[in-house]
């Protein structure tokens, strides 16, 4: 059975959490880090990555409203200790920063 956007985002919600960066390197090492600017819905952008959705997908990339951490900051957050909400779309760990 296949969940509606609306279920998946219950779950989604219900499994978000916070991490520090230091929580979150080795995902980065491993690639599978999405930052979400801040700005965005992190929970519709996770739904929008479990359902698959490419043309959205590419919207968000190309508007850099999503997009892979890039050394520079991965450095500045490390030096921070920055906090984020996490959530988990297997295979990806999308992540945004808190105010924390």
């Amino acid at each position: 059975m296949l969940l509606s956007d609306e279920e998946i985002k219950e779950i989604l919600n219900l499994e978000t959490g916070k991490l520090t960066w230091s929580d979150l390197e080795r995902f980065f090492a491993r690639g599978v880090v999405v930052y979400v600017d801040k700005n965005q819905d992190l929970v519709e952008i996770g739904t929008a990555l479990a359902k698959d959705q490419a043309t959205k997908i590419s919207e968000l990339l190309g508007a850099k409203k999503i997009k892979k951490p890039e050394n520079e900051q991965v450095i500045f957050w490390h030096k921070k200790r920055q906090v984020f909400w996490v959530v988990v779309v297997t295979p990806w760990v999308v992540i945004q920063e808190t105010d924390a």
